[in-house]
């Protein structure tokens, strides 16, 4: 083979690696943020810092509500549906957390995220995208009205 065609043969094989590196990356990038950067950070507290884990996740399951005497405000279920009381239907929209960040989102949509600044089995604490903090209660389900 002459000089000429191995630098072809070179070029093309460069190309073919390029075009697939390029076609790969939205998928290796997907995967590459879906693992968790520090797993001690989320499994534990380090330094003072609320840090979200499994079991401070069961947490958010169940009605919440602004103050201990207020009706329910809204309502996290296990299967990531979260669902606004004291409208006529109410609101229902999905929730995700990632690492100390609750998402929530209507189908492809965010709606908002906050903060996770603690959470305990009677309270919520959030921090909104403007920086402010939001306290919620947990409540029975008898302070429920639809």
């Amino acid at each position: 083979m002459s000089t000429k065609k191995i630098y072809i043969v070179v070029i093309l094989i460069i190309l073919t690696i390029s075009g697939f590196l390029i076609y790969m990356y939205p998928f290796v990038k997907g995967i590459i943020e879906d693992i968790p950067k520090n797993q001690v950070k989320r499994d534990s507290i380090e330094k003072g810092v609320f840090i979200i884990n499994k079991d401070s996740l069961n947490n958010l399951i169940g009605y919440w509500a602004e103050s201990t005497e207020d009706d329910v405000s809204f309502s996290f279920n296990k299967e990531g549906v979260i669902k606004y009381f004291g409208y006529d239907d109410g609101y229902i929209y999905n929730y995700v957390v990632k690492e100390d960040v609750l998402i929530i989102k209507e189908g492809n949509h965010i709606i908002s995220k906050y903060d996770i600044v603690k959470i305990n089995s009677d309270s919520l604490n959030l921090k909104t995208e403007t920086g402010e903090q939001i306290k919620y209660y947990k409540r029975k389900v008898e302070n429920v009205k639809n």
